[in-house]
């Protein structure tokens, strides 16, 4: 027996482009990504397009395919915390989608070192405070992320930066 569609497949199929990310995944804009990450699969389930081979979807295969395109999406910008806070930074004027250059972000240097886009928070936090030469906050960044994922780059961040904490603090 063939599956049929979602009853509100058409209405959220229909205003796929006024709907926001958490309107997508139904979700308050206050949840954690765990609870995003379990919603996303809860409306993977139910809108997958696998679930939808028979031919009798024919015509609405397109559709299937840009509800479930527009899911991943919208999951994949709330789960990651840069990209969450450049998405809410545009909501608020009124962006429904994250501009595709800044979803696409390349990873440069370092941050490619890192799988989990927690580390890469701390890194970067880390290297900006480097840079000021906030030695400490540096090294408590650095250190957080190590915290997230044990990586040579955020181990070497955190090496200098408790060097050049204790050089700048001299001899007693």
């Amino acid at each position: 027996m063939a599956k049929q569609l979602p009853e509100d497949f058409e209405q959220l199929a229909s205003n796929l482009e006024a709907l926001d990310y958490y309107a997508i995944l139904r979700l308050d804009s206050s949840v954690d990504y765990i609870e995003v990450r379990a919603q996303f699969h809860k409306c993977a389930q139910r809108y997958h397009p696998d679930r939808f081979l028979g031919a009798a979807f024919d015509g609405d295969r397109s559709k299937i395919y840009a509800v479930y395109k527009r899911m991943t999406e919208a999951y994949r910008v709330l789960v990651d915390p840069e990209l969450r806070v450049a998405y809410d930074e545009g909501l608020r004027v009124g962006a429904t989608r994250l501009d595709p250059d800044i979803r696409a972000r390349r990873l440069t240097g370092d941050a490619r070192a890192l799988t989990s886009s927690f580390a890469r928070v701390y890194l970067n936090a880390a290297k900006k405070k480097f840079d000021a030469e906030d030695w400490q906050g540096a090294a408590i960044d650095a250190e957080l992320g190590l915290s997230v994922e044990h990586a040579d780059v955020l181990k070497d961040l955190h090496t200098e930066a408790v060097r050049r904490m204790v050089r700048s603090r001299g001899p007693k």
